[in-house]
């Protein structure tokens, strides 16, 4: 989990993949003054929202089923996503030369 500013990226380990969500912190002035506005961008979105009274979470709008995801939901959030920075490339870049050569399999003609 990340926390960037007011949301917190949470990654999901489900039996059929990863599932990426995006949870948006609110206060409870700010909940209630647009509570119809939130209860859509659950409703529709698959939003999930942190409610917090003096920086404490207190709880949590969600919806009770996940989401229908489209590919442009997956690239609305991939949008979204903080960049990866110079650090991880050159980390994956070295672990992708550090991998062990993979020995022929005996069963191939």
């Amino acid at each position: 989990m990340e926390r960037n500013g007011s949301a917190l990226w949470v990654v999901i380990w489900t039996g059929a993949g990863t599932i990426m969500s995006m949870e948006s912190y609110i206060s409870a002035d700010d909940a209630a003054q647009t509570f119809p506005d939130v209860i859509e961008r659950v409703r529709s979105h698959g939003d999930v929202f942190v409610v917090e009274r003096e920086g404490e979470p207190i709880c949590r709008i969600e919806p009770i089923a996940p989401a229908r995801r489209t590919v442009r939901d997956l690239v609305r959030l991939l949008q979204a996503a903080p960049r990866p920075d110079d650090g991880y490339f050159d980390a994956v870049e070295e672990v992708a030369r550090n991998q062990p050569m993979v020995p022929e399999t005996p069963w191939e003609p």
